[in-house]
């Protein structure tokens, strides 16, 4: 299913090998995006944008696991993939880091009609989306992007109720700077089954934990948007950068109004990183004082 609405936007993935942009567009239920263009295109990081697939095109969509949005025209749409099953036993699907701001993140996407573990806390600690491919994301953005219909949220080790990427499901990474060619891994050890609702649903099932956690929520009464961050508590994480527990801002889209804080320990006032989820220690809960930046017209 394709949005909610009429020219609503929906990351998916194509969770079979052999489908292409003629069939996609047969289905007459994709929008249009200019007078020529299909409302179905890829983010290219080198050029940060999005690029959209001319109506008539005749491209297939044969990069496993790389990610796509998609709008249609038609509420509540389902826009149906035709295919082979993947039977590939690990996918590896190309990243890159390139230059400028949104130059490092890469919109991937799970290549399989079954859902995968995605953080230590569904089904597998070890066989897991990020446990996996941390060596190829960039610390203070060890998480996966994924877009709520409204806004980025950020889904990594702090998360409590969505650990599973669900079939057709796409979203962004932040690929490290290695200066070598990467890979995002998607192995077949990290299927599972029937895990709930995905990333632009209300409600999913994940595994169930105590944590201490709260949310900080700005809204933006003029424009109608609201922006969130996040606090997570544990005696796993400190002031510092903690990976797979800090998560970085991701500004592509979203409110005009944003929030957001910077680490306690080991920030750089001039180039520090913005984070969306700040983890810190237990010990931290009474008297950490946490620098809170907000940025708005």
């Amino acid at each position: 299913q394709v949005g909610g609405s009429t020219r609503e936007w929906t990351l998916i993935s194509c969770p079979v090998t052999g489908e292409t942009i003629p069939d996609l567009e047969s289905q007459n239920i994709l929008s249009t995006n200019g007078s020529s263009k299909l409302a179905f295109g890829v983010f290219d990081n080198a050029s940060e944008n999005f690029s959209y697939f001319a109506s008539g095109a005749t491209d297939a969509l044969n990069v496993a696991g790389k990610g796509y949005l998609a709008s249609t025209a038609v509420e509540d749409a389902v826009l149906n993939f035709f295919g082979t099953f993947e039977k590939t036993a690990v996918v590896q699907t190309p990243v890159s880091y390139e230059s400028g701001t949104y130059g490092p993140w890469n919109l991937v996407g799970n290549p399989y009609v079954s859902y995968l573990n995605m953080t230590d806390d569904s089904d597998s600690a070890t066989e897991n989306f990020l446990t996996v491919n941390a060596g190829n994301i960039t610390d203070a953005y060890e998480a996966v992007y994924a877009w709520n219909g409204t806004a980025y949220t950020a889904y990594n080790q702090t998360t409590d109720s969505k650990n599973f990427i669900a079939p057709g499901e796409a979203f962004f990474i932040y690929a490290r700077n290695t200066g070598d060619a990467m890979n995002m891994n998607f192995k077949e050890t990290m299927q599972v089954h029937s895990k709930g609702a995905g990333f632009n649903a209300g409600v999913a099932k994940g595994a169930s934990k105590s944590v201490s956690r709260f949310n900080i929520v700005l809204k933006d009464l003029d424009n109608n948007q609201s922006d969130q961050l996040s606090f997570y508590f544990s005696n796993k994480t400190s002031k510092g950068l903690d990976p797979g527990y800090d998560a970085g801002k991701f500004n592509l889209a979203g409110s005009e109004s944003k929030i957001f804080t910077r680490l306690l320990e080991d920030d750089q006032e001039s180039s520090g990183i913005d984070f969306q989820i700040q983890a810190l220690s237990n010990d931290d809960l009474k008297d950490a004082v946490v620098p809170l930046g907000i940025t708005t017209k």
